[in-house]
């Protein structure tokens, strides 16, 4: 059972990362065999955390902004410290083209930045890695 809820939740970050719905498919059939295999009444960590997964977007960072840019650089490293069991981070480097998974359009700005969303909202750009913290903690609790 929690072989499979680590194969929903594997499955599920990959849709989420690339957009392919074979994974989301593949995470939902993980699911069923683990709602086969659970008894009733019977939770295990695993399990809950999958279902939360499956039914949330995770923690979502994105740094904007050319690899070999320090200030994108800077911002990666600062997003990927952020605590989080359940997190997403992109480096969008236009010149590469777009985002495996384009359903955020962020703007096009003349420095490097960052953005944090939720599920149904984003923040402001956010320009020092310092302050990634802080915006994705503020775009959690609105």
């Amino acid at each position: 059972m929690e072989q499979n809820a680590q194969v929903a939740r594997l499955a599920n970050m990959l849709n989420r990362y690339t957009a392919d719905p074979h994974y989301a498919r593949d995470a939902t059939h993980a699911m069923q065999f683990v709602n086969v295999a659970a008894a009733p009444g019977q939770l295990h960590a695993d399990v809950l955390e999958a279902d939360r997964e499956l039914a949330n977007a995770p923690i979502h960072i994105t740094v904007v902004g050319g690899r070999h840019d320090p200030a994108s650089q800077a911002l990666h490293a600062a997003a990927l410290r952020f605590t989080a069991g359940y997190l997403q981070v992109d480096w969008w480097d236009q010149s590469e083209g777009p985002l495996p998974n384009p359903e955020i359009t962020y703007p096009q700005l003349k420095r490097a930045a960052a953005f944090a969303c939720t599920q149904s909202t984003c923040s402001n750009p956010v320009y020092e890695p310092g302050a990634i913290a802080t915006t994705v903690t503020a775009a959690l609790y609105q």
